[in-house]
């Protein structure tokens, strides 16, 4: 399932990103507000496109937490939009 998540990220597709939660579903990133439901993950994704057209997204590890969480362990790296630097950075 990783695997497949971190291959809809690296199509470039929202849907498909959109397509890993639930109708309801959320994600949260940096600590912000959720982003709620299929649309809202759609949206969230797009914006990441659009900053990062050349988008890439390596599955570094899949953990398991104390609580019995999964924990996807991921590194990101393209050229911002506007800038035209080279971004690498990594998270869970």
């Amino acid at each position: 399932m990783a695997e497949r998540y971190t291959q809809a990220w690296c199509s470039l597709k929202p849907e498909a990103v959109a397509s890993f939660f639930a109708e309801d579903g959320q994600i949260i990133i940096n600590n912000g507000d959720p982003s709620v439901g299929r649309a809202a993950i759609t949206e969230m994704a797009s914006g990441f496109y659009a900053e990062f057209p050349d988008l890439v997204v390596h599955m570094d590890d899949v953990r398991l937490s104390a609580d019995n969480h999964a924990i996807y362990v991921w590194t990101l790296e393209g050229k911002h939009s506007e800038t035209g630097n080279y971004v690498k950075a990594g998270g869970w």
